[in-house]
């Protein structure tokens, strides 16, 4: 299994010893430079794996709050959100593709919101989008937050392919090849984890799992659990800190 964090929680140089794989958080709320994504890939070690989360244009619609952190000019912000049809966000995930290409990364992870919730719109929405991407060279892991109906979001995942990102300790994943967890905190994200959580989840996790925690304590979390795993036989990080 793998074990990360969401964004870096210590300097580069530290993270690429300590850790196998990072999600990256910046692509999220804004595009990035190309240039950025190489300068990564050329200094992390040819096994480092990245994954990374698409740009909320993709996602959000332009009343989110996470929009503050967004800089660009992009096509029309009535179009962003909710997976629309829109040229913003075909583009935009076109965009995600080629970031994906530069990383040599072919996990991308797509965070809906809260107010993405089930019906007919958005249901077409979602078919759309991913008949359109799915026979991409990437898997696409979706953490829904939103009220959905799990038959719905099941039968949608299985169709395309799709990883369902759950954080472990509050829901379970309904598809997945593997399964990606987000882990947010049991209550908030100044939430730390215990040994006791954390031999929970050594107990569930298989060997092809990634466990990515995104919490104020990711750094220690993330290290602690590493050591906990270091001899365990489903571990397969080959990062510096797990043989």
């Amino acid at each position: 299994m793998k074990i990360g964090t969401c964004g870096f929680c210590e300097s580069r140089s530290q993270y690429f010893q300590d850790f196998c794989v990072i999600e990256l958080q910046k692509t999220f709320y804004d595009f990035v430079k190309e240039e950025w994504l190489k300068k990564l890939r050329n200094q992390s070690n040819k096994d480092f794996e990245f994954t990374f989360k698409a740009i909320q244009i993709i996602s959000h619609n332009k009343r989110s709050p996470t929009y503050r952190r967004f800089r660009s000019i992009f096509g029309n912000p009535d179009n962003y959100g909710h997976f629309k049809p829109t040229e913003e966000v075909y583009s935009a995930m076109e965009k995600m593709i080629v970031y994906a290409s530069i990383l040599n990364a072919n996990k991308i992870i797509i965070q809906a919101p809260p107010d993405f919730s089930e019906n007919e719109e958005n249901i077409k929405n979602l078919y759309e989008f991913f008949r359109k991407f799915s026979r991409r060279s990437v898997k696409y892991c979706l953490e829904i937050r939103g009220k959905w109906n799990e038959n719905t979001l099941k039968t949608i995942m299985e169709e395309f392919g799709i990883v369902h990102v759950v954080d472990l300790l509050k829901n379970k994943s309904l598809n997945g090849e593997f399964k990606y967890y987000r882990l947010h905190g049991k209550t908030g994200y100044s939430y730390f984890y215990n040994e006791g959580d954390l031999i929970y989840l050594k107990q569930i996790l298989n060997e092809n799992d990634y466990t990515m925690f995104n919490n104020t304590h990711m750094c220690e979390n993330a290290k602690t659990f590493q050591e906990m795993l270091k001899n365990d036989i489903k571990n397969t990080c080959q990062g510096n800190t797990i043989r």
